[in-house]
Formats: C-alpha cells, structure tokens, sequence
C-alpha cells in the first residue's frame, strides 16, 4: 500500500493525464481508485464528485491519518470513530481532529499530543482554552525548548509563571522576552528589581502602568532607581 507520503493520487501517476481522460465514465474511475487502493483520489473523489460518503473506499481512507482528517471534515463533517485510531496516532493530525472535528478535549489522543511541546501550547490554547496541568509537567522538564515555554506562559497562562522561571533564565533572551511580555499586563511588584535589570523591559513597564492609571506607582518607581542609581 502506497504511504501517506507518497499518495499523490491517480491523477499524478499517470504522466500528468486527467483520470477523466483515462477512466471517461465515473465507474470506471471508481473501479481503477478502488484497485489501486489510491486514499487522496478516493477522498476527492468522495468530496468533488459524489459529494458525501464512499463507504466501498473507507476502508483504506480511513488508514492515512491526514486524508481520513480531511475525510471527516468535508466529507462527514463530523466525528469519524472507524478512523480515529489511525487519526490518533499522529500527534498534529490528533490536534487538529480535535479542534475542527471534536471541537474540544479528545482524552484519548492527549498522550500523543503531549509528545510535542509546541502542540502542548496549541492544545491548550485553541482546545482547552485554559491551563493544561499533564502539558506543563512535560513543557517543564530539561528537554523542552524554553520558546515553548515562554509562549504556554505568554498565550495560555497570560501572566506569571513561577514554576518556569528558573527554566527561563536559562536562556537570556527568553528571559527578557517573558518580562517583557509581563510589562504589558500589569503591576508585577513581586519582579520589578528583575525588570530593572532590562532597559527597555522597565520603560515598557512604566509605560504600561501610566496607561492604567497609575502615574503615582510611576512616579515612585522611578524615584527609587534615580535614588539607587545617584543616592
């Protein structure tokens, strides 16, 4: 059987010659996509031509996680159980199943999805829409890129991150991105002497807090650096 890679359907196997040309009556199509077991051509055949369900072709659509994910979006338009083992397998397929088909949590896939940290911050962003306790124990760990947790805390948490921070400093420029995106959501008393350290992290800062009304908070912050820096 022809891999998912390599499926390029019936159209490009033979010298750029239309199946229409080749297989003039749509029987003929059917007979030829159904022996060669082609899952693209069947998908779009399903899709352009019958416009709904092949259930003779299921059997090997259902097998190639992509085209069983486009299979159930704009064929079915809905949830596929036959194919979802296939789908599952895949960790960006099981995301996207998830957030166009299921339109929510899918419990069984989770464990894939957690194989990849950029899809940990995808899934709990687009999916969960919150905080992903099992996804945050993997982004924690030494092996996960710290862009990966600098965007869990900036797109999904929106604020501190504590239990990451350590992780963060590891990388400088991460570092300063996560004050940075700190400096635009509020009053952070508790990591202001880090922001200090930052230039541009800190007037971003004072920038932010006179925008939310806070002139007097910035007017004593900047007398405490100017006493520090000349006292």
């Amino acid at each position: 059987m022809a891999s998912e890679a390599g499926s390029l359907g019936l159209m490009e196997k033979y010298s750029g010659l239309s199946i229409y040309a080749m297989f003039p009556t749509r029987e003929e199509r059917e007979q030829s996509i159904l022996k060669t077991r082609d899952a693209y051509s069947a998908y779009m055949h399903a899709r352009n031509t019958i416009q709904g369900r092949w259930p003779e072709a299921e059997k090997f659509i259902k097998t190639q996680a992509h085209i069983a994910l486009e299979y159930a979006m704009y064929v079915l338009k809905g949830r596929w159980p036959e194919a979802e083992p296939y789908i599952m397998r895949d960790p960006e397929n099981a995301y996207h199943y998830a957030m166009y088909v299921i339109k929510g949590r899918w419990p069984e896939a989770e464990p894939n999805i957690l194989k990849l940290p950029f899809l940990i911050v995808k899934y709990a962003k687009d999916v969960i829409q919150g905080r992903w306790p099992e996804g945050e124990k993997v982004l924690n760990r030494r092996t996960t890129t710290y862009d990966d947790i600098l965007d869990y805390a900036k797109d999904v948490i929106q604020g501190r991150w504590p239990e990451a921070e350590d992780m963060m400093k590891k990388d400088p420029e991460v570092w300063e991105m996560y004050l940075h995106n700190l400096a635009k959501l509020g009053r952070w008393p508790e990591v202001e002497d880090m922001m200090k350290k930052h230039p541009e992290v800190w007037e971003r800062y004072l920038h932010t807090l006179a925008k939310l009304g806070l002139e007097m908070d910035v007017w004593k912050l900047e007398d405490d650096v100017d006493w520090k820096v000349h006292g």
